[in-house]
């Protein structure tokens, strides 16, 4: 039977934190996948590979995972894979997208295996008003799953791609969208010759879709990047060439609206620039707003906002930057609140106006959904690498964000192995309520976080390569890893020190008390009648010690680290 440990007093000794590292209450944990990489945390380049490690034009594009969740809380998962075997059963070649339907409980419903045999990338995914789930991404492919599906120009250049996937599993519609490569003319229509090589100088074909919504009047509206002219993103404009992409379709896939925004800040050649948008909500106004980022040759990236009706790229409401002149912020999600504003979450190596806590930190604001205008915000982390993932508003009107950490103080304190996921909870302020470390001994990341229907627990989605602690089992590289725990505010527990160096960190099996730092020391229980009923020495930095055989009630644990110390627990 599992036990509950609360921790009550420090008799000699408590380290109270100004938030709490709660212990995450997890209600269930699975990982899916094959022998090879699931849900991978890897970089691709836009652009065809030639040979291994060598690419031809664009720049790094990440993998990404997300998930929805209907009204029935059955959960709906947009990833990729690598692997043929196992929970994935199918490989095209490459990488492709992997589609999941849970239900409540974590048992799989369905997966589907979309890919040919080229790179095929899934990058969000929206529920269907209409049932199922609608899935973008990007594909290289005109092969396997997407034949016929009405690829632009050849295996070099990558279309943004839309599936439309029903409640049973079955891909209603897939279809590909973006513009072959053309070769330049001048005015008299002859083609523009390179002076150093000789060949026609040509340009676009590189477009993808990154983000998705569903929109108000039953369509949906899709954005991403591209630098084409022709086909769905024409006709050509020269002030357009590496920028964002809107795209509007109905539920049967047609096309409504296809057209590029960009925005220069401090220069006058679009050539120089490269900009994508990787999220789009529609705002209280009806108005779409797209989040991305803004660079230009070698300056840093920064956070962009773009605000449009939807219609054409003439109908530009407002555009607008969060950053200052000193450091990259690059942008990853972005969530709207009940009152219209924004809340939008970044990786920051630093900021003049903030504190900078050591390699990459959290930083979250909140911009005006009126004018863009950024009203507040926070940065968040340890001394090392704090990486967000995603951010959703929740229905207590707090924001949650997930993502990654290896930083063991300050905002991120605990761990329990390399990397491990990474929660927080933000109030109004965007002052943090609480905070979670789940993981493994190794490399374990948050991709998405997802509120469930009561709005009394979390769905959360990431990779790994653990098979312990908060991890039960490894099936070969990373796995999709995929978690339910209570969102119960009576779980705070702070996280307290048991002696001068050894810590407690609350753990997901509630029968094991954890303890970090505890190489050489021994730890001795005693019940409330002082009847000693266990004596233990350590020898390794982490111990999870088994409470599985102790009957419920009051215990003292002395602690001989370097002088003796004791805590009380209740074991429930």
């Amino acid at each position: 039977m599992k036990r509950k440990i609360t921790i009550l007093a420090a008799l000699l000794l408590v380290s109270v934190f100004a938030f709490s590292q709660t212990p995450a209450d997890t209600l269930w944990t699975k990982t899916l996948g094959g022998s090879n990489y699931d849900a991978p945390d890897y970089k691709e380049t836009r652009g065809h590979k030639i040979e291994e490690g060598v690419f031809e034009g664009g720049i790094v594009n990440d993998t990404r995972t997300r998930m929805a969740v209907d009204d029935n809380d059955n959960i709906y998962i947009a990833t990729s894979s690598r692997s043929s075997d196992g929970d994935v059963k199918k490989n095209y070649g490459g990488v492709d997208a992997w589609i999941l339907k849970l239900n409540s409980d974590g048992d799989t419903l369905w997966t589907v295996v979309i890919g040919g045999s080229e790179y095929d990338l899934a990058h969000d995914i929206v529920i269907n008003p209409n049932g199922g789930c609608v899935v973008v991404g990007i594909t290289w492919s005109d092969d396997g799953s997407f034949i016929n599906t009405g690829h632009h120009g050849d295996k070099k250049h990558e279309d943004g791609f839309v599936a439309f996937i029903d409640k049973n599993g079955t891909i209603v519609k897939l279809k590909q969208y973006g513009a072959k490569q053309v070769v330049y003319t001048d005015d008299d229509g002859n083609e523009v010759i390179d002076e150093n090589t000789g060949e026609p100088v040509v340009t676009g074909g590189y477009d993808g879709l990154m983000g998705v919504t569903a929109t108000a009047d039953g369509n949906f509206m899709a954005v991403g990047y591209s630098n084409s002219y022709t086909d769905d993103l024409g006709p050509i404009d020269e002030t357009q060439f590496w920028t964002s992409w809107f795209l509007k379709f109905d539920s049967n896939g047609k096309k409504l609206t296809s057209y590029k925004i960009s925005e220069m800040y401090n220069s006058n050649t679009q050539h120089q620039y490269s900009q994508m948008l990787y999220d789009v909500e529609q705002a209280k106004d009806g108005n779409f707003v797209g989040f991305g980022y803004n660079t230009m040759g070698n300056l840093p990236f920064f956070n962009w906002f773009v605000k449009t009706d939807g219609i054409d790229n003439e109908n530009k409401v407002w555009s607008e930057f969060a950053k200052d002149n000193m450091y990259s912020h690059q942008p990853i999600a972005f969530t709207q609140k009940e009152n219209g504003n924004f809340v939008a979450v970044a990786y920051t190596t630093g900021l003049d106006r903030m504190p900078y806590f050591g390699g990459t930190d959290v930083w979250v604001y909140e911009i005006d959904g009126e004018d863009g205008g950024v009203l507040k915000e926070n940065v968040l982390g340890g001394s090392t690498m704090d990486t967000p993932m995603d951010i959703i508003t929740l229905k207590n009107g707090n924001v949650a964000i997930v993502g990654m950490s290896n930083s063991s103080d300050n905002d991120a304190f605990g761990g329990y192995g390399d990397y491990d996921g990474y929660l927080l909870e933000l109030d109004e302020n965007l002052d943090t309520l609480r905070m979670h470390k789940l993981g493994g001994s190794k490399v374990d990341r948050l991709w998405s976080i997802a509120e469930n229907k009561a709005g009394d627990a979390f769905y959360l989605v990431g990779s790994s390569y653990s098979d312990d602690y908060f991890v039960n089992g490894n099936k070969g590289g990373t796995d999709l890893w995929i978690s339910k725990i209570a969102q119960d505010p009576t779980l705070d527990i702070e996280e307290i020190s048991v002696g001068n160096t050894v810590k407690y960190i609350p753990t997901a099996q509630k029968n094991i008390f954890n303890l970090l730092n505890a190489n050489k020391k021994q730890i001795t229980i005693y019940n409330a009648l002082g009847k000693q009923v266990m004596l233990k020495t350590i020898y390794s930095d982490t111990e999870n010690i088994n409470l599985q055989s102790l009957s419920t009630g009051m215990y003292l644990m002395k602690f001989n680290d370097y002088s003796t110390k004791t805590i009380k627990f209740l074991l429930e």
